[in-house]
């Protein structure tokens, strides 16, 4: 926090972090001497510190759910662009490329194709979809040596698109995103051409008409800041330097990756956290709440027990403390949750 009116969010994301299963002595609200210990080049008012903040290479862990999941017995199909082909009652059959899966019980979990997904089975006229890109640049000095640093976001609507310091596995620092708009789940350029490609192609899907997306004055105040960032750099070091006062433009270096995610809107505007649909054999997640890659874990595991409640799935427990340690904690299921942000849809109107 660097303001005095921001320590309160600190007090609320503490309360967030006991409420999801974390400890009183994993949380700690600090002052900013005990911060200058921590991190000498950080420079903020007061900051909520978490103890077990991991730092981790993703690929890596991809890479192992996936060589766990082939000795278990999973099938495992890379670059396939999938398409349901055929749903009934009892299956769903999908196809991948030059494959073909017939499938009991459907999860859609496919981020920003997801609705496209749910698009091919049912005429859906609730939601839509915009993209956001980000890009993050590598730091050419490190200001972080021990944790990862983050601002609390200046409008709530749209948590982590501020600029934060992150610290890479391999002990580097790159800071970002910048975000903007894009027209797709793969268009990973920016520009004005992209800008104008991104405007046209949802003019012309009719995302304009049914939907408020632009109708949301945070929505156009964020974007149009983060457009002057990616044409002015000095913005993006006038927005670090609150907290980091020895960043400049020298140490900026170049770009480190560019991600996208995909925002869901419906007839009111942006929707707001999770949305899941069940119905029939089938599971849609069409909207997940930032940061997707630490809240991933625990949100799959509230998913899966809520399969298991529902007698969709029987899995044996794994002889992993880490597996066994998470259910311990995530003893809450998504319908606890529905009232705090997850919406959940257990059928479809087919008509």
């Amino acid at each position: 926090a660097i303001k005095d009116n921001q320590i309160t969010q600190l007090e609320e994301y503490k309360s967030w972090g006991l409420y999801h299963g974390m400890q009183e002595e994993e949380l700690n609200i600090i002052t900013g001497e005990e911060i200058n210990k921590l991190e000498p080049e950080v420079k903020p008012l007061i900051a909520l510190y978490s103890k077990t903040e991991a730092n981790i290479d993703y690929k890596k862990i991809i890479t192992g759910i996936v060589d766990v999941a082939k000795r278990e017995g999973i099938r495992v199909i890379y670059d396939c662009n999938a398409n349901i082909v055929k749903n009934t009652m009892d299956s769903v059959m999908i196809n991948c490329g030059h494959d073909t899966v017939k499938a009991k019980y459907l999860i859609n979990a496919a981020g920003g194709n997801a609705l496209k997904i749910l698009n091919s089975i049912i005429n859906n006229k609730e939601f839509t979809e915009i993209y956001a890109g980000g890009i993050y640049y590598k730091l050419k000095k490190n200001f972080i040596k021990n944790h990862n640093v983050y601002t609390i976001p200046t409008n709530l609507k749209f948590p982590f698109t501020d600029p934060h310091i992150i610290l890479r596995p391999d002990g580097t620092n790159v800071v970002g995103p910048l975000p903007f708009i894009v027209y797709g789940p793969y268009n990973y350029r920016d520009g004005i051409t992209e800008f104008l490609k991104s405007a046209i192609g949802y003019w012309l899907k009719g995302t304009f008409k049914g939907y408020k997306i632009f109708g949301d004055n945070d929505l156009k105040k964020m974007i149009s800041d983060n457009w002057k960032i990616l044409v002015f750099k000095n913005e993006l070091i006038n927005k670090i330097s609150y907290f980091v006062p020895n960043i400049t433009q020298e140490t900026i270096g170049a770009e480190d990756f560019r991600g996208i995610r995909h925002i869901l809107v419906d007839k009111n505007g942006l929707v707001g956290g999770p949305v899941i649909k069940f119905f029939n054999n089938q599971a849609h997640i069409l909207n997940y709440d930032g940061p997707g890659a630490t809240g991933a874990p625990a949100f799959a595991m509230m998913f899966v027990n809520e399969l298991q409640k529902m007698g969709i799935l029987s899995i044996r427990d794994f002889e992993l403390p880490l597996w066994n340690n998470m259910k311990k904690t995530l003893t809450k299921s998504l319908s606890d949750y529905h009232d705090n942000g997850i919406k959940i849809f257990t059928e479809y109107n087919k008509n």
